[in-house]
């Protein structure tokens, strides 16, 4: 009765230690890890929300931490805070809209019919340029 008891125990306890190695992992390492690899399509997945900040007094979000993206097209309208170009894409023209800031790297002149390049970030369900860049019209050769 002894050796009965004592194995159920033993089975018991590892059946459940993965379970309770899983659980000591960090939601966002484990969230990682579960990432599929980057993708450039357009349906690429969203990412992880982020765990709740820490109280120590540290920024929450750092700059390796932010999530850069590219795109390029041609400027439909461009002012002093906003860049929108149009891109193509699978036969269709769709539109970008990109807030422009007094930290934007700004390359080239930007007009209306120029081809750019955009970097962006995300800053909730707005695309804030990081860097613009006009690139030079191809030739016909």
């Amino acid at each position: 009765m002894r050796n009965l008891l004592a194995n159920t125990l033993m089975a018991g306890l590892l059946i459940s230690l993965p379970a309770l190695s899983l659980a000591a992992i960090p939601a966002a390492s484990w969230a990682k890890m579960q990432a599929p690899a980057h993708s450039s399509t357009a349906a690429a997945a969203k990412p992880a929300p982020s765990p709740a900040p820490a109280k120590s007094g540290h920024k929450a979000e750092s700059k390796a931490e932010v999530a850069n993206h590219s795109t390029s097209g041609v400027v439909k309208s461009v002012t002093d805070s906003r860049l929108v170009i149009t891109r193509k894409s699978q036969n269709k023209a769709t539109a970008m809209t990109f807030t422009l800031n007094p930290s934007t790297a700004r390359e080239g002149k930007l007009q209306v019919g120029s081809n750019v390049s955009v970097r962006y970030r995300n800053e909730g369900k707005t695309h804030v340029a990081t860097a613009v860049k006009v690139e030079p019209v191809k030739g016909n050769s």
